[in-house]
């Protein structure tokens, strides 16, 4: 089978993607999106599909034009990322995940790594952001609540060095112990020397800044780019909690 490209007048699918003001329809081929993809072999097939006037017709409100076009050119050209932006390539992951196109979702994931590493590690949510975050003791039934966050853009850090850390120094470890210098919390962790981080839980309402964590606006966006950040934060040595990564209801 030749590839034809998706502007030939034989074309049988209208794809319609993007919401709002930003709408687009591409024209393709019902033969090669299904030879490329089970995502639209199932869209494609008697039992779902959705003709009108002789055409099948997918929408999908959640890609982008712009990143659906880029997939179209890799589905007919096999086309590779050569200078996408890390919000794209973010775009991408989510969008190829959800179609079932995982050799452009890994794509996409191995160019933001190589080429905008440094711009994850700037956007990364070190901290999060929340005004209602505590520590507390599952073993201490009389106190369970140990501190209370002071300023909610300190609340809870994934160092990648020494793991969990709460507040900016209230609690995190320092070599071979626990450390507790109270900064950002009311009081103190008491006692640190028996301290276990399995025995605590961080309690919290996140609320993140947009403009500081681009990386989860987009995967709040898109819940299927999750596990592939996920794994490019983990390559470069953020432990960002899963609750982080979840997309608020």
């Amino acid at each position: 089978m030749s590839l034809k490209t998706f502007s030939d007048s034989d074309f049988d699918v209208k794809i319609i993607v993007g919401n709002g003001q930003n709408i687009k329809e591409f024209k393709a081929h019902s033969t090669i999106l299904s030879s490329r993809s089970l995502y639209f072999q199932r869209a494609l097939s008697g039992r779902w599909s959705n003709k009108e006037h002789d055409f099948y017709v997918i929408k999908n409100p959640n890609i982008y034009p712009y990143t659906f076009k880029i997939i179209l050119d890799y589905i007919y050209k096999e086309k590779t990322i050569l200078r996408a932006s890390a919000e794209t390539c973010l775009n991408l992951m989510a969008a190829s995940d959800e179609l079932e196109l995982l050799n452009l979702a890994e794509c996409a994931q191995k160019h933001l790594i190589k080429k905008h590493s440094s711009w994850l590690l700037n956007e990364a949510p070190y901290f999060s952001k929340t005004s209602n975050s505590f520590i507390f003791s599952f073993t201490d039934p009389s106190n369970p609540i140990l501190s209370r966050v002071i300023m909610n853009n300190k609340a809870i850090w994934s160092d990648k060095y020494h793991g969990p850390c709460f507040g900016n120094s209230d609690l995190c470890m320092r070599l071979d112990h626990w450390e507790s210098v109270c900064t950002n919390y009311y009081c103190n962790i008491v006692d640190l020397s028996q301290f276990a981080v399995e025995e605590y839980e961080v309690f919290a309402v996140y609320n993140f800044n947009s403009s500081k964590t681009a990386i989860l606006k987009r995967i709040q966006q898109f819940k299927n780019a999750t596990k592939w950040v996920a794994q490019i934060l983990e390559i470069l040595g953020i432990l960002v909690p899963g609750e982080f990564l979840i997309s608020e209801e």
